[in-house]
Order: C-alpha cells, then sequence, then structure tokens
C-alpha cells in the first residue's frame, strides 16, 4: 500500500453524465421549490383568490411585533451560531453567576 498519488482519467460515459445532470436538477428544484412558493405567497394579496402584488403582509407582520421574536432568535439564542450562549456566559448569566 502507497500513500503517493497516481493520476487517473475519468472515462467519458454520457449515460452517467445525463443521469447525474438529471439527478442534480430533479434534487435542486426539490430544495429550492418550497421556499420560493412560501415566498410568493408571502406577497400576494389573498393565496389564490386574488395572486396580485402587495407588501401589505409584511406592514402587518411588523406590527404584531414579529421584528421581536426575529431579534429574539438571532441574539437571545444565537442565530444557531452560539453567540447567545457566549453574550451569557460572558456576562454570567449561564449556570447562575458563575461567570463561565
Amino acid at each position: 500500500m502507497s500513500f503517493v498519488t497516481r493520476p487517473f482519467e475519468l472515462r467519458s460515459n454520457k449515460m452517467r453524465d445525463a443521469f447525474g445532470y438529471v439527478a442534480s436538477a430533479v434534487a435542486t428544484i426539490a430544495i429550492v421549490l418550497p421556499p420560493a412558493s412560501f415566498a410568493l405567497v408571502s406577497f400576494v394579496r389573498k393565496y389564490p383568490v386574488d395572486m396580485s402584488f402587495t407588501l401589505d403582509n409584511i406592514g402587518r407582520s411588523l406590527n404584531l411585533n414579529v421584528g421581536d421574536y426575529w431579534l429574539n432568535s438571532i441574539f437571545h439564542r444565537g442565530g444557531g451560531l452560539g453567540v447567545g450562549h457566549r453574550a451569557r456566559v460572558f456576562r454570567g448569566l449561564h449556570h447562575g453567576s458563575h461567570g463561565w
């Protein structure tokens, strides 16, 4: 067994390449389609009755203080990055007032 790399050539196989492209396209569409449909529904007046563009839903959500929940999810919980946890540890709020 050797740790020296040896060059190799990938043989041309059009059927394999076509299957890979189709599988990649299907996976991409399956991943992108749900968020795209939610984004579309967010900017229509009343789905599916009135599909005209509006920003009223954004204003309505801000009037319901959704921005506070969004900020809370970023700063309090750290948005999955552990920022909030590190801030609480630094201020001594985690595990009582030990400061660790």
